[in-house]
């Protein structure tokens, strides 16, 4: 099946979902997971780095990827190691799939799910979103499965495909 990855990248917790291109309601029959990592688990950096594109990667083995997208990196905390997983995970799409990483914009992808909100702080906005796609229907477990989400959704409306907004 022809299908897209969306990413929330994180050295904590990578949030991945899987959509079918054409599903009617792909935020409700979505596959979802997130890739937990510790600094305990894994010291050294680069082995991190590793495992999070590797589990990325065999989640969505089995399914013909058409497009990949994930959250820009933005500036603030740890902007360094999200750029370098970013680095990863586009130096690794291109070399497995032979795709360009698609970046999306996380303030304009929430904008598009909730509407024009008040500015929040980082934690309120990802609970928001969190029980937006909840409430949906949709089978995420955490705030990173969720911003995945969003990200797919965006992508969606980017494709001119129906979504979930406002």
């Amino acid at each position: 099946m022809k299908c897209w990855v969306c990413l929330d990248p994180s050295w904590a917790a990578t949030g991945v979902v899987i959509i079918e291109e054409g599903d009617s309601n792909p935020w409700v029959s979505a596959r979802c997971t997130t890739i937990k990592t510790t600094k305990k688990k894994f010291p050294n950096e680069s082995e991190r780095l590793v495992h999070i594109v590797d589990r990325i990667f065999d989640f969505a083995t089995g399914n013909e990827i058409t497009a990949v997208y994930l959250e820009d990196v933005y500036a603030g905390f740890a902007v360094k190691q999200l750029a370098r997983l970013r680095g990863a995970i586009d130096v690794e799409t291109r070399r497995r799939l032979c795709l360009e990483v698609q970046p999306v914009n996380v303030s304009a992808a929430r904008k598009l799910l909730l509407g024009p909100i008040k500015k929040l702080d980082r934690k309120q906005a990802k609970k928001i979103v969190l029980a937006r796609w909840q409430a949906a229907g949709a089978p995420v477990a955490d705030d990173a499965q969720a911003d995945a989400m969003t990200i797919a959704n965006y992508a969606l409306h980017l494709r001119g495909k129906e979504c979930l907004t406002k």
